[in-house]
């Protein structure tokens, strides 16, 4: 979705209090750029050792002789902060079950009661078919919950951050690329259906067997033939912290993917040919950032050797 279709929903979502509630709405928000509250990564990373008084020292991961793919992906983690600010310390002390899940990243439990503020719960659309497990953990922002959900400390530190960190272009909100992530669920691919429409491809949030729509898929010309190889990366992790990584591609001979993160670390992915049947969708859970996705036919033979593009930040970044 482009800017300006991203603002005419904008103000569509200003007028009639049922628009904002309509589950097909939100799922169009969700599909398309609802990750633009996860935006300009590296300028958090850097507000957030300002805003809380830590230090930081700029790092660009080892790219073992660097290729342009690995320099690329590179440049959007450069800015990350080695470790921990003093609001992160502060909430492996005070919060618990807060854990260190990286170098630069601490993860603690959903509150008991908390209510996303983008919620789609599981009764507003259907899974088709199989839901497929991927074994990585959904995380989300504290800001997307209720302040009294959190320690006043905890929530007016990380709204501190994302304000500083907005621009022309608006406010991060819910935000984990400061380094702090409220684990939420574990993520799912299904096929999923809004009211009786055909189903897509989409990320789902299992959460203690309840289900809820995360995001979709997408440009406008996702899978259509003669298209390339679509990626979607998400918030980069590590080691310890894997995040998910979704690929589509109109073509159906694919029965094998490789995903290879910035380290040169090889993933075998999952293929399905049943969420869009004619087309190959493919996903693995990645360590730090991914670098270039490789699907194979059954004689072994490469079918696309996709490098992440470059990118500008905000929605350019959604589809790599």
């Amino acid at each position: 979705m482009n800017q300006t279709t991203l603002e005419l929903f904008a103000e569509e979502l200003k007028g009639d209090p049922e628009a904002r509630l309509d589950p097909r709405r939100l799922a169009e928000a969700k599909s398309r750029g609802v990750r633009r509250r996860r935006t300009r990564a590296a300028l958090v990373a850097v507000v957030a050792t300002i805003v809380v008084g830590g230090s930081a020292t700029l790092l660009v991961p080892g790219l073992d002789g660097g290729g342009s793919d690995r320099d690329t992906v590179a440049r959007d983690v450069a800015a990350r902060p080695t470790g921990l600010s003093e609001l992160q310390e502060r909430v492996l002390r005070d919060v618990p079950g807060a854990e260190r899940i990286s170098a630069w990243q601490v993860a603690i439990p959903e509150p008991l009661g908390a209510v996303d503020g983008m919620e789609i719960p599981g009764d507003e659309f259907e899974v088709q078919g199989e839901a497929f497990t991927t074994g990585v953990p959904s995380y989300t922002g504290v800001t997307m919950y209720d302040r009294p959900a959190f320690p006043g400390w905890l929530y007016d530190g990380v709204l501190a951050i994302e304000t500083a960190a907005g621009d022309e272009d608006g406010q991060p909100v819910g935000s984990t690329d400061m380094g702090i992530a409220v684990v939420n669920g574990t993520l799912e691919v299904a096929c999923v259906s809004f009211q009786g429409a055909d189903c897509v491809p989409a990320v789902i949030r299992n959460e203690d067997g309840q289900r809820h729509y995360e995001w979709g898929f997408g440009t406008d010309d996702f899978l259509d033939p003669g298209t390339g190889l679509e990626v979607f990366a998400g918030d980069a992790g590590s080691e310890d912290a894997p995040s998910l990584a979704v690929a589509g591609l109109p073509d159906d001979s694919v029965t094998r993917v490789e995903f290879v993160n910035t380290a040169g670390t090889i993933v075998e992915g999952t293929v399905d040919h049943t969420m869009a049947p004619g087309s190959s969708i493919v996903w693995a859970g990645i360590p730090g950032a991914l670098a270039r996705v490789v699907t194979y036919d059954s004689r072994g033979a490469v079918i696309d050797d996709h490098s992440l593009r470059d990118c500008a930040g905000g929605v350019d970044c959604e589809v790599r």
